[in-house]
Parts: structure tokens; C-alpha cells; sequence
């Protein structure tokens, strides 16, 4: 069962469980009041282990430091709460908990572009490729000027809208650039 809400967004649908029965939190799709999609990643700190935590952090921080400087390239971050008011989650009361609220992204994963392309027999033209290549590229570009590093670049990450626009998703790994790295990264 899913939460009706979590603070002021209502639940559409669950998008995907962060561990296999959804204990540790999920990632959902909401609406606002003013009926604006948006995705929402909740994190059970009742449950969540310590190397979870660490990489919620650090997304919370790599989304707040994106945030204040908006890019088409880059999925937008809007808000991040810690909250101690009980929810149901995933038939679980969780009494501490953490959210970031972001940009729903209508569209594929640029894995999925590629795979169906292979599927149908049709390939990207070389314009497409170097389309969606230089919009990896200005987004990254972005990122990097922030004195952010997303260190978990793959195709699962990069998110294709219906009108081509790409969006670099998924901060969970990312660290300031300059620091040491701590830990095991992404790919």
C-alpha cells in the first residue's frame, strides 16, 4: 500500500522501491496542490543503513547547490524537508524521514532510446547522437561549474524527454569536486 501523501504532495504512483519491500523508502510519482507533477524520493530514517544515508546526503546536497542554478539539462531540484510527522509507508508507520521533492521527467531513459532504435531496426541518425552528445556535455559542463562531480554517469541516468531534451538524473553518488572520494562510487 502506498502513502496517501507525503507532506503536500499527494501519491500518484510508486515509481520505484528502494529496497525490495520498501522498508528503507521509495521514489514516487506526485501532484502538488496546484496539480504539477512532480518526483518525490523518500528516505526512512528509522530504517535507512548508514551507507544509504550518506548517499541521500549527498544527493540532498549536490540537488541544493544544482538548484540555485537552474540548467534544461540538469532534472530540477525543488526542495528537500527532514520531517518527524508519522506516514505510512509501504505498510510501514515511519516516524523519521527525509524527502527531496524534483522535476518529473516524462520521457525514456537514453538506455531505452538506444535499446529500442537496436529493436527496430531503425538507428539514430548522426544528428540525434550528437544532439543528445552535446546536451550530456552542456549538462556535465554545468554540473562541473557548480564544483559538483555526478560520478555515476550512464545511460540509465540520462533521461530523454518527448521533445529530445536530455536530463541528467540521479545525484545520489555526486560529491564536491576536489574532495576526496569516500567510498565505493557509482559507474
Amino acid at each position: 500500500m502506498n502513502p496517501i501523501s507525503i507532506a503536500d504532495y499527494d501519491i500518484l504512483s510508486t515509481l520505484e522501491q528502494l529496497d525490495p519491500k520498501g522498508y528503507i523508502g521509495g521514489v514516487y510519482l506526485c501532484s502538488t496542490p496546484e496539480r504539477k507533477r512532480v518526483v518525490v524520493k523518500v528516505f526512512n530514517f528509522d530504517r535507512v543503513p548508514a551507507f544509504a544515508r550518506e548517499a541521500f546526503v549527498a544527493e540532498v546536497l549536490a540537488h541544493g547547490r544544482i538548484g540555485c542554478s537552474p540548467h534544461k539539462n540538469v532534472c530540477q531540484f525543488f526542495e528537500y524537508y527532514e520531517l518527524t510527522k508519522p506516514i505510512l509507508l509501504n505498510d510501514v508507520t515511519v516516524n523519521h524521514y527525509g524527502y527531496i521533492a524534483m522535476e518529473a521527467i516524462e520521457g525514456s531513459t537514453l538506455l531505452d532510446v538506444l535499446l529500442q532504435a537496436a529493436e527496430s531496426g531503425v538507428p539514430l541518425s548522426s544528428a540525434q547522437i550528437e544532439g543528445y552528445f552535446n546536451q550530456v556535455l552542456a549538462g556535465l559542463a554545468h554540473i562541473h561549474s557548480l564544483g559538483m562531480a555526478h560520478l555515476d554517469m550512464k545511460l540509465e541516468n540520462i533521461v530523454v524527454d518527448a521533445e529530445g531534451t536530455v536530463k541528467i538524473i540521479d545525484f545520489g553518488h555526486s560529491q564536491r569536486l576536489g574532495e576526496e572520494l569516500a567510498g565505493q562510487k557509482g559507474t
